[in-house]
């Protein structure tokens, strides 16, 4: 992934993790489907902070990720 895309993922979390949401995708994505990975270098919780944002502050072309409904996301099973 580092000399494809330049993201780096160490293998205990990151790499882990990245691979669930690649095994997610192809076993559950429908063409139409928008799939985020979210990689942020950090560990502490941001929940608080994110609820603080209104996200029309952002640029319009992100809009349609918080106006789509939401759909479960489907548990991925080692």
């Amino acid at each position: 992934m580092k000399q494809r895309e330049g993201l780096d993922l160490e293998p205990t979390y990151t790499g882990k993790t990245f691979a669930a949401v690649l095994d997610m995708t192809r076993r559950n994505r429908r063409r139409s489907d928008v799939v985020l990975y979210w990689h942020t270098y950090n560990s502490v919780d941001l929940t608080r902070e994110a609820e603080s944002v209104d996200f029309h502050d952002l640029p319009r072309s992100f809009h349609r990720f918080f106006e789509m409904p939401e759909v479960p996301v489907p548990t991925c099973h080692a």
